[in-house]
């Protein structure tokens, strides 16, 4: 059995324009045995995620905060005590639309480690700064 308190682990600050903290709190490279992740992430008020296709099912649950979710080009309000299903090649981007944090948790049962999740957001960030720039 394992106990971590997500808001004692390290996590990335995730640059403009998609302003954000990401904390695995599990993984297959940090937990012996995991076969999953789980994700607290915060998404910073009047922010965003990128826009991309998942390569793989994600559950997200938001635990707090309001916003808009984007699947596939249409767009769905979201506030706490949602969940998603999201499918491997939906296009998909969580808006944060309030002045409050939008804190929400990811859920993968086929696991990215947890270097190669955190460089897959930072890339994304960095690549949409260079086009805003």
């Amino acid at each position: 059995m394992k106990i971590k308190k997500s808001h004692e682990l390290n996590g990335i600050q995730v640059s403009k324009p998609f302003s954000r903290e990401v904390r695995v709190i599990f993984s297959p490279d940090v937990d012996e045995g995991c076969g999953c992740n789980l994700i607290r992430a915060t998404i910073y008020p009047f922010s965003k995620t990128d826009y991309r296709p998942r390569d793989r099912v994600e559950i997200v649950f938001i635990v707090s905060g309001k916003g808009i979710f984007v699947c596939n080009d249409k767009k769905y309000p979201i506030e706490s005590e949602t969940a998603l299903y999201i499918e491997k090649g939906d296009k998909i981007q969580i808006i944060n639309t309030e002045s409050q944090n939008l804190n929400l948790i990811s859920f993968y049962t086929n696991p990215y480690n947890s270097y190669d999740l955190y460089q897959k957001l930072l890339s994304a960030a960095e690549r949409a700064q260079r086009e805003v720039d």
